[in-house]
């Protein structure tokens, strides 16, 4: 069966070209959220330290909530060095996703009067264009958290007491520990355009990429255990 809207029989789709255009994307963010979530969820919730360099991040700023509490600018600073650079990510994510969003109004100008002129491989590109656009968009929305919780951790290192209580470092740490989520999901959105960038070629491109993607987040996501001691790990309570 051929999907045609213009009458060009150039711009037909067949059913199975256009069930692969949907399912591998959907495909595609399954295999990579469901990686995300048993790396940076999962281990939050174990009994035992983790060997991946979020785990050992968490269990650096650990001590940083502990023993940094009122110490002046050099905790203040920290903490700013990671809202600059959760501000320059937001800032790009939102400009790149406003650019992709114009150029796909520029695909719907084409086809004149509105999408009931447009051919199916148009309106399909419309749509991948949409998505990246709205892909775009959530990258700059996990990035604007990281910013706030940054934020957050930064009113608390200089507070000595909230609602009439002491203000302790695990409160410092559970701000810090959700903006470093935000920022990790956020990073993990911009390698993950480079398959979606894919899908505009072909699904079949779009999904083995992001098969390939996975080896490459677990390279980045777990160091070598000779290089650091257990102790350097973030063990959950």
């Amino acid at each position: 069966m051929d999907f045609e809207l213009d009458g060009n029989a150039t711009s037909a789709v067949t059913t199975a070209e256009l069930m692969a255009n949907i399912g591998c994307p959907i495909a595609s963010y399954l295999i990579v959220a469901t990686y995300l979530f048993v790396v940076l969820r999962v281990e939050h919730r174990g009994k035992r330290a983790y060997r991946t360099t979020n785990a050992m991040v968490l269990g650096a700023q650990r001590g940083f909530a502990f023993d940094m509490h009122m110490q002046g600018n050099g905790a203040i600073n920290t903490i700013r060095n990671a809202i600059n650079a959760s501000r320059f990510f937001a800032k790009i994510a939102i400009t790149l996703s406003m650019g992709v969003a114009g150029f796909a109004a520029a695909t719907q100008g084409q086809c004149g009067s509105g999408f009931a002129y447009c051919s199916t491989r148009q309106y399909m590109l419309f749509v991948k264009e949409m998505v990246v656009a709205i892909h775009f968009f959530l990258v700059f929305f996990f990035f604007s958290h990281s910013v706030r919780f940054h934020l957050h951790a930064e009113l608390l290192l200089g507070t000595t007491k909230l609602r009439g209580k002491k203000v302790t470092g695990d409160e410092i740490f559970k701000m810090m520990r959700s903006g470093t989520l935000n920022w990790t999901i956020g990073l993990r959105g911009y390698y993950f355009i480079v398959p979606l960038l894919l899908w505009i070629i072909s699904p079949w491109a779009n999904l083995a990429s992001s098969v390939l993607l996975l080896f490459l987040f677990y390279t980045l996501d777990h160091l070598p255990s000779s290089r650091f001691s257990k102790s350097s790990y973030y063990s959950p309570r």
